[in-house]
């Protein structure tokens, strides 16, 4: 069988790539009385995020339709804790993919604790990046 491995980058990161780009040059402003070590920072961590986005849409595209389509055939309410939850899906979706392509997929099934998105959507029950994958 052949095996695919989306890299997912971004989520193997210490902290998140979009808190980064968001906050270094308020924090290189407040710390450091400039801004241009912030945006330096910002905009290498844009660059990582971009980079890490490419790759793993390059190593997925051809299945996000038709797994959409599976997914949604399969909803259910039920609560299960996020991070056994993660492990789950991924594990579900990776035998799926398999299945079909013959090609097995490793991926992450990180889950962050901690987002400023979760600060900016406090009613939102968890963010997910649709670009690089992170999820909170």
């Amino acid at each position: 069988m052949d095996e695919i491995h989306i890299p997912n980058d971004a989520t193997y990161a210490p902290v998140s790539l979009t808190d980064v780009i968001a906050t270094a040059p308020i924090a290189s402003r407040l710390f450091l009385g400039a801004t241009l070590p912030g945006r330096v920072i910002g905009a290498a961590a844009l660059g990582m995020y971009a980079g890490s986005a490419v790759k793993d849409w390059v190593a997925r595209r051809e299945e996000i339709e038709r797994l959409g389509k599976k997914l949604d055939e399969g909803y259910t309410d039920e609560r299960i804790p996020r991070a056994e939850m993660a492990k789950a899906v991924n594990g579900h979706l990776t035998e799926y993919m398999a299945s079909i392509t013959g090609q097995r997929v490793h991926t992450s099934s990180e889950v962050r604790e901690f987002t400023l998105a979760k600060l900016i959507f406090p009613f939102a029950m968890g963010v997910c990046d649709v670009i690089s994958g992170d999820v909170a």
